[in-house]
Parts: structure tokens; C-alpha cells; sequence
């Protein structure tokens, strides 16, 4: 069982997410040290994808790279909403979840966790 299974029953209507394969969730949680397990459970339970107005990444990006910012260097990218908007985790501040604007300006999200944020989403 997991804690996303009322999510899961709520998508029945949706375009089907893709999980991320078991060695590659380990990947993911190696390579980034502390990053939530909710984030990697959902990964790996229910997948990537479309989640209504969330497109979800198969695995973190470093925010530098897609902003070609060396300011984003701690900021982990893990979704956007199609409008310019990208949602992660900033690495430096306990990998508190963030929003980041078209410009590059990064503001904390009121979600506690990721489990919160997709709920508020799918709301």
C-alpha cells in the first residue's frame, strides 16, 4: 500500500503516469542525498507524467541547466505547469519545495511536502 493510493484512484480518468524503475529511483536518491522519499515513492508507485496542470519530470534537474543560471545551482527541478513555471526542491534549504518564474526568481512553496503539493494540484 501507499500513501498515494487515493491519488491513484483519482486519475482514473487521466492520461496514465509512467513509473520510474526501482534502480533508477536508487539512482535518483544517490545521486541526490536527502531528497524526499515522498517524491521518490510517487516516482516510483505512480510515475511521471501529466498530472493535470503538473507535468512531472522522470527524475530531478538541476535548476541551472534548463534557466542557464548559476544562481539555480541548488534548486532541483522536478516539474513545471506548461506555463513557464517550474516546480523542485531547493537543495541548500533542507530541500524545501519551490516555485521558479520564467525570469529565474525563486519563491518557496506553501506546500509542507511534495505528497501536499500534488494534492493541492489535483484539487
Amino acid at each position: 500500500m501507499s500513501q498515494f493510493d487515493d491519488i491513484r484512484s483519482r486519475l482514473t480518468n487521466e492520461e496514465p503516469l509512467s513509473p520510474v524503475a526501482v534502480g533508477d529511483v536508487a539512482s535518483i536518491r544517490s545521486a541526490y542525498s536527502g531528497i524526499p522519499e515522498d517524491y521518490l515513492e510517487f516516482l516510483g508507485t505512480l510515475g511521471f507524467g501529466n498530472l493535470r496542470n503538473l507535468f512531472l519530470y522522470s527524475g530531478p534537474s538541476p535548476g541551472s541547466e534548463l534557466y542557464k543560471n548559476d544562481a539555480l545551482k541548488d534548486i532541483i527541478l522536478i516539474g513545471d505547469d506548461g506555463q513557464g513555471y517550474c516546480f523542485g526542491f531547493d537543495s541548500k534549504a533542507a530541500y524545501q519545495l519551490v516555485e521558479v518564474d520564467p525570469r529565474g526568481s525563486v519563491e518557496p512553496i506553501e506546500a509542507r511536502s511534495f505528497a501536499e503539493l500534488i494534492r493541492a494540484r489535483l484539487d
